[in-house]
């Protein structure tokens, strides 16, 4: 159900097979077969006769996500023991079931449109009272209308009774003051790209965003350009969409640096220099230096050398 998460697995794992999987320690092949689960990604139960490797292999040979049935929900929350889903979708399916709608419910109250200008056919419609040739009051935000627009409007709008009556303009029975009137047309309104940045912003996960310490500025980054092209996400957009990779002290500098006002390309290597800057590297090469394959296996001597290799390659990258 969370196609972000899947997606991401088979691109990260869709070239591996099953000898490569079975070489990864089996404790963690456990936790990521748990993180898909308890992610929205369906992967079938495990028993004495499959192993990890297997249904995770299974997982990368698929063409299209599994959809998810009521039973295979329900046996795979029942595995949590009491803990949700981090999809709030799959929380949403448990509480009211995979086929739940909102148009269905009937505790939710829908009322139905009903236009404003019709009345009861046995009520008679009051003679209009004459109006007097007026011109309306413009304020400094709105487009001059012609006189002739706004006697209209005048002329066709409903009364009301005096106690509720409220006029939308002011209006004065002599020509308004020119200081009132906008020659300028109203500026257009530009394209906010809302819609497709809020549903990037739902593919999100907690690993996949940058705090500053989790990782690589530029892998995530790599994430980000990702989740874009997956929602329509314009370049233009980049830099209204940039808080959304953002999380704890990198959202915080985010908004204390005013990385706003700056273009999408500044914010980033503002970003990467504050967190990963000369003293980060100096850090990295100091660790890279520290470590070898030999002191890897003499702090792991229960792992064979293709294990103790594959640490050492996760350490240094």
């Amino acid at each position: 159900m969370d196609i972000a998460l899947w997606s991401f697995f088979q691109d990260d794992f869709g070239k591996f097979d099953v000898n490569t999987l079975a070489r990864i320690h089996a404790q963690r092949l456990k936790s990521m077969y748990n993180f898909l689960r308890r992610g929205g990604v369906y992967v079938r139960p495990k028993d004495k006769r499959v192993t990890y490797a297997q249904l995770l292999f299974e997982l990368t040979q698929e063409e299209q996500q599994h959809v998810w049935t009521q039973e295979e929900l329900d046996e795979v929350y029942a595995d949590l023991d009491g803990n949700e889903f981090k999809s709030n979708r799959m929380n949403n399916a448990i509480k009211r079931g995979l086929n739940y709608k909102v148009t269905q419910d009937p505790t939710v109250r829908t009322i139905p449109f009903q236009s404003q200008q019709q009345q009861p056919s046995n009520v008679q419609n009051p003679t209009p009272l004459s109006q007097p040739s007026v011109q309306p009051r413009l304020l400094p935000f709105e487009t001059p209308r012609s006189q002739s627009a706004a006697t209209l409007q005048l002329s066709t709008m409903p009364q009301q009774s005096s106690a509720h009556a409220q006029t939308p303009l002011d209006v004065h029975a002599q020509t308004p003051p020119a200081a009132y009137v906008q020659t300028s047309p109203a500026p257009a309104q530009t394209l906010g790209w809302g819609k497709e940045i809020s549903n990037a912003a739902k593919m999100y996960t907690e690993e996949l965003k940058y705090s500053g310490t989790n990782g690589s500025f530029d892998y995530k980054l790599t994430i980000f350009y990702s989740i874009c092209n997956r929602s329509d996400v314009p370049p233009e957009a980049y830099a209204k969409a940039l808080p959304i990779m953002l999380m704890g002290l990198a959202l915080n500098q985010y908004f204390n640096g005013r990385l706003a006002n700056l273009t999408f390309e500044e914010a980033c290597r503002h970003l990467c220099s504050f967190f990963e800057g000369p003293g980060l590297e100096r850090k990295n090469l100091s660790d890279w230096n520290a470590i070898s394959l030999k002191t890897i296996m003499d702090e792991n001597t229960d792992k064979s050398t293709t294990d103790c290799l594959q640490i050492l390659i996760d350490k240094l990258s």
